[in-house]
């Protein structure tokens, strides 16, 4: 379990992650998250609470019109050879426009996922040339022709010990000092507050009624992972071919 909070709030439970909402990127995050012995609570969300829902249209606001997308990527990529980031690495210039237009796409995507704080990923490059940073999830087999729906359902198995009471619902993010440390959940047992020592992360894009058809990856072999860009707050789920 993760040592309690410092701060001046009465804090009920501490976990290291926890995530909130039920699109794949907050479940993949999640996994991730736990496979790298760190403690993560999921909290099924399918609406946003006011003040949260309005924090993370602010995080947004400077990317414009987005236009909602439910398709999947499938990308070549390897590690890098400078390996994970961290304070001391020299940082490639993906800045500005291209960051922005990064973002947006992943503020558009029923894969994205919005993080409170910049995650340790694995830096890779890609088959293009382009530097990424990746949680990997595991090794995955898409089946049928429709493979978020299908992503999205084996996520949803491979989550199921992470996840909290189907009851409980987020009321609001709980801030210290300037920080998101944690959440309030409306439970049936009353108020409860978690603090979050690693972060907490919140689906952004729309979950579709109806995944698109994309025949082309029935049958491939990948890893899931969760991909960002170096120190980003916003990912999706990619397939990884290495």
């Amino acid at each position: 379990m993760a040592e309690p909070a410092e701060s001046g709030i009465d804090w009920d439970e501490t976990v290291d992650v926890l995530c909130v909402g039920t699109g794949p990127g907050v479940l993949s995050y999640g996994l991730f998250c736990a496979a790298n012995d760190l403690d993560v609570l999921i909290v099924e969300s399918d609406e946003l609470d006011p003040q949260t829902a309005q924090w993370r249209a602010s995080m947004t606001e400077d990317l414009g019109d987005v236009v909602p997308t439910a398709h999947l990527s499938l990308i070549g990529a390897e590690p890098d050879l400078i390996g994970r980031i961290n304070d001391r690495t020299k940082l490639e210039p993906f800045v500005g426009e291209e960051l922005r237009l990064w973002s947006a796409d992943c503020a558009a995507s029923a894969f994205g996922v919005m993080l409170t704080e910049v995650p340790d990923l694995e830096r890779m490059r890609t088959a293009d040339g382009q530097f990424i940073t990746a949680g990997v999830v595991g090794p995955y087999r898409v089946d049928g022709p429709t493979p978020g729906a299908a992503l999205s359902r084996w996520l949803r198995e491979q989550a199921d010990d992470l996840l909290g009471p189907a009851s409980d619902r987020l009321a609001g993010l709980v801030t210290d000092e300037g920080r998101i440390a944690g959440v309030e959940l409306h439970t049936e047992d009353g108020p409860r507050r978690i603090a979050a020592t690693r972060g907490v992360a919140i689906g952004v894009g729309p979950v579709p009624d109806a995944w698109p058809e994309q025949p082309e990856f029935d049958g491939v072999t990948v890893d899931v992972a969760v991909v960002s860009r170096t120190a980003g707050r916003l990912a999706r789920v990619e397939l990884l071919r290495r």
